[in-house]
């Protein structure tokens, strides 16, 4: 029966905590900033922009290379969801 390593386990988990709380972070950081630029730049442009980088975004975060570059494309999502939404 094969063994479980337990550390690598729990430091998957812990990486995968650390990506969803940048993604609350970056949400919540930016909501009226996210108002602002749609009030100088039009809302429309905006949801387009946001919506097309958060795209981007999430297609990065299936080929991240390591729990590190998930958490920056994470992070990433989260902010670029303000702007669209």
């Amino acid at each position: 029966m094969p063994e479980l390593n337990i550390e690598a386990v729990s430091g998957l988990i812990s990486a995968c905590e650390q990506a969803e709380q940048g993604v609350a972070e970056g949400a919540g950081d930016g909501r009226l900033t996210g108002g602002r630029l749609g009030d100088l730049y039009g809302r429309r442009r905006m949801f387009l922009l946001g919506l097309a980088g958060f795209t981007l975004t999430s297609a990065l975060c299936g080929l991240a290379w390591s729990p590190l570059a998930l958490i920056v494309f994470r992070v990433l999502q989260g902010l670029l969801g303000w702007i669209r939404g």
